[in-house]
């Protein structure tokens, strides 16, 4: 089992680092002028960032890569044992380890300072990738032999002893990251860490549908996200600059390609393709609606959605791009608060075809004074064929309760379908991040419950334990993160 791991690993690093070199040699468009004009003015407003921007990679799946599989790592080793020097005495000439008068073999040794792994022959492992003892996580071993933590490293071998040139991240344990937003230990630059487990660096990449997300231990939606890494791995982040088509685009915090309504720090208001980012229009103020066409490639639809100068949308058209039919609409009629908060949403859905109403709905909700939510209800009414009323649901119902300082300690949500209903309660400490501290779900059929799952967090709000229970309320089973 461990082998075919191996083998399908070293396939992935050898494919990264074809990827990694195969990036285009066409001129780059180097320290471009970022001008933009504001619609229907003779303004302009100039964005002098200089940025080297490289022609997209062009990756061939199919590439097929002799693998060896009988390179021998760690976990070929069992190697698991593990020594400290300052615990267990002995000797340390800065090539073997003697305890007892024996030389140590295939055991991870700390001299206090650094960790090694300790090879048949008693030498430290060096320049290599490997599994830990649990076969599953890769580790690395630098020129001096010495394990890497929570940093960066040039890896020039991978675990089959193919050439590479690739930056990997290691973390607290020693594990290589892989799929993971995340940022260099002075808190300044952010880097992609992909799938196989390597830096992006030097272009314009598309992440994957999930990745990890900085500190976020659940996976994080990204698809058709798109982000630019230089040649050091750092993404380019709060900038103008121009995409692999050489169309102007803004790149956000977080280093993917901003999309929808954005006002940015002249003042100006900028409309973003909602695809691919790119800029369609600019206002001097904002509209008081605008529209944004969402293409799903995978599901062969388009969307067609307008908001108003909330951000809230207001309308949605659904088209089946085949039949180049209309398949559903939906409208959103908004009540605000004094504070911007949306107290009163009118839903009303529609059957494409007939225009025949299927579902109207109203949700009331209530805020606190800082703007969170308290309190909603929605209630849903739905039609038969004919147009008579079919049924009327109260679909959701939200209750928050607070401690006495403000923050939320308590949050109860119920929905009701048919006659199952879900309850979901979200548990908070008493903190100025308001931290979620349990998550739990519990599922009911008449009232009678059949079960659900908890998750119960850690420090900082990471999720570290996971309970299955049944209709009695006994933990099941304990999965840890």
């Amino acid at each position: 089992m461990r082998k075919t791991k191996l083998a399908t690993y070293a396939v992935a690093l050898t494919l990264a680092a074809a990827a990694m070199t195969g990036i285009s040699t066409e001129p780059a468009y180097a320290e471009e002028v970022t001008q933009v004009v504001a619609t229907d003015t003779d303004a302009a407003v100039e964005d002098t960032t200089e940025v080297v921007i490289e022609e997209a990679a062009t990756e061939d799946p199919t590439t097929e890569v002799e693998v060896a599989t009988d390179e021998v790592t760690v976990a070929d080793e069992g190697g698991d044992a593990y020594y400290n020097i300052n615990e267990n005495g002995g000797s340390w000439d800065g090539t073997h380890y003697t305890l007892n008068g024996q030389v140590i073999t295939n055991a991870f040794f700390c001299d206090g300072i650094y960790t090694y792994y300790l090879q048949a022959d008693g030498t430290p492992m060096k320049n290599r990738l490997t599994y830990h003892p649990d076969g599953e996580h890769v580790i690395f071993f630098d020129a001096d032999g010495h394990e890497v933590f929570n940093d960066f490293a040039n890896v020039k071998q991978s675990i089959a002893g193919k050439s590479l040139d690739d930056y990997c991240f290691f973390d607290t344990y020693g594990y290589m990251y892989v799929n993971k937003l995340t940022y260099d230990k002075d808190g300044k630059n952010i880097y992609y860490i992909n799938e196989y487990g390597v830096m992006e660096r030097g272009k314009w990449f598309q992440f994957p549908r999930y990745i990890t997300y900085f500190d976020i231990d659940y996976p994080y939606w990204m698809y058709y996200e798109y982000a630019y890494a230089t040649e050091t791995g750092a993404l380019l982040t709060n900038q103008f600059t121009y995409n692999f088509e050489n169309k102007l685009v803004y790149v956000e915090g977080d280093g993917r390609v901003a999309k929808g309504m954005m006002k940015y720090v002249d003042g100006i208001y900028y409309l973003l393709d909602a695809n691919d980012g790119i800029v369609l229009e600019q206002y001097l103020q904002k509209p008081e609606t605008y529209t944004l066409t969402v293409y799903h490639p995978d599901a062969n639809r388009t969307d067609i959605r307008t908001y108003n100068d909330h951000d809230d949308l207001i309308e949605e058209k659904s088209y089946d791009n085949e039949r180049n039919v209309l398949t559903g609409r939906y409208t959103h009629t908004y009540t605000y608060d004094s504070e911007g908060n949306i107290i009163i949403d009118q839903i009303n859905n529609y059957k494409s075809e007939g225009n025949q109403y299927l579902l109207t709905g109203q949700q009331n909700s209530t805020y606190d004074e800082q703007g969170r939510e308290i309190s909603r209800v929605s209630i849903g009414i739905y039609y038969n064929e004919d147009g008579s009323e079919k049924e009327r649901v109260i679909t959701e119902k939200m209750e928050s309760l607070k401690y006495q300082s403000g923050n939320l300690f308590y949050q109860k949500t119920t929905n009701y379908y048919g006659d199952n209903s879900g309850i979901q309660e979200r548990y908070y400490r008493d903190d100025e991040d308001n931290c979620l501290s349990r998550y739990r779900s519990t599922s009911y059929e008449q009232g009678v419950s059949r079960g659900g799952y908890e998750y119960i967090s850690g420090e900082g709000g990471k999720v570290c334990q996971e309970n299955q229970f049944d209709k009695d309320g006994n933990i099941t089973s304990v999965r840890y993160y």
